[in-house]
């Protein structure tokens, strides 16, 4: 175990200082196709005078595009047009939109990344007026920083936030090294847990998102990197690195052959394929909404440099072009009310 603990924050290709984003429709992750009725009465005030396109690399998947269209925008006074797509779309996407009809009102909500890019080709405009009328919200003063990215005006206003961790289903509790405790687990004692397992029942019970569209490049990138060499982008050699890599090569020995055709891990620990696995929390939502008596979720390992950590944060941009905010802004005060935040929502 390490004697120095750090939390190494890592961020669309960007060391930053973002810890927390107000509670999010992040849970708007599900595999069921249902309606979910808010707790309360939720009237917002307002009217659009236009339709709304609403851009986002965020809610792509057919369940979580259904749900942002059926649910959350549900009472929206207004039309928004909305249109989930992969982020390397998105600025021919504006100008598509643009081009068409130059009047046309447009939302965009991408990743922190993604936005630092449009901000740096100056494909938005600064959204300060629009977070002068959003002062009750509570959203984190470092994560504030971020979205000024020229250091002087803010370029999106935050929208949600999303994590790894790792979920065990609680029959492989019996077989945690002595000592072990979930909220502390080293890299070390993962390996040993999962080698309890094979050891006794033969089983390969460790699992990771390892196929073609699975987030496993994540995991090295904000959490065993960081965890090994304290470092996101410049310690990928030296003798940490190697350490890190034996480690891994020996865990991978008990790690379930299938994980290579794994895009999420939720099916194949519904399916007990794996007993163990590590993966975005959106994805793993059906796991607590299917068999939420059968599982814990705890955080990644702790390696020899501390825990490293990646937040996936988002937030709500609009184009530099875009004539007329006042639809857009009135779509973000919407998707930020405390009501639409509030965990447990969908």
């Amino acid at each position: 175990m390490c004697t120095k603990r750090y939390v190494w924050v890592f961020l669309s290709l960007s060391v930053c200082i973002a810890l927390t984003v107000i509670t999010s429709c992040a849970k708007v992750n599900g595999s069921e196709e249902k309606e979910v009725q808010l707790e309360k009465a939720f009237v917002f005030q307002g009217k659009t005078t236009s339709p709304i396109t609403f851009l986002s690399t965020q809610m792509n998947p057919v369940e979580e595009a259904g749900k942002m269209r059926k649910v959350i925008l549900k009472d929206f006074p207004g039309i928004v047009d909305f249109r989930p797509n992969d982020s390397s779309f998105l600025s021919v996407q504006i100008d598509s939109v643009l081009e068409k009809d130059p009047s046309a009102s447009i939302l965009v909500g991408a990743l922190h990344g993604d936005l630092l890019t449009l901000s740096e080709k100056d494909a938005l405009q600064p959204v300060d007026s629009i977070y002068e009328k959003l002062v009750e919200r509570s959203f984190s003063e470092n994560l504030l920083k971020l979205t000024r990215m020229n250091g002087k005006d803010m370029f999106y206003i935050p929208w949600m936030q999303a994590s790894f961790v790792m979920v065990a289903n609680k029959k492989a509790l019996a077989y945690l090294p002595l000592g072990a405790n979930l909220d502390e687990l080293s890299y070390e004692q993962l390996a040993l847990w999962s080698k309890n397992i094979f050891e006794k029942t033969g089983m390969k019970a460790l699992g990771f998102p390892s196929g073609a569209k699975g987030l496993m490049h994540r995991f090295f990138q904000g959490y065993l990197y960081p965890s090994f060499t304290a470092s996101t982008l410049v310690k990928f050699r030296g003798e940490d690195a190697k350490r890190m890599w034996e480690y891994f090569k020996d865990l991978w020995s008990v790690v379930a052959p299938s994980s290579l055709v794994y895009s999420t891990m939720a099916d194949p620990l519904l399916a007990g394929d794996v007993w163990i696995a590590w993966d975005h929390t959106a994805r793993l939502v059906k796991v607590f909404e299917n068999m939420p008596d059968d599982f814990v979720a705890f955080p990644a390992p702790v390696g020899p440099k501390g825990r490293g950590y990646m937040p996936v944060i988002s937030g709500l941009a609009i184009p530099k072009k875009t004539a007329d905010i006042q639809d857009p802004s009135l779509l973000i005060d919407y998707l930020t009310q405390e009501v639409i935040q509030k965990p447990g929502f969908i």
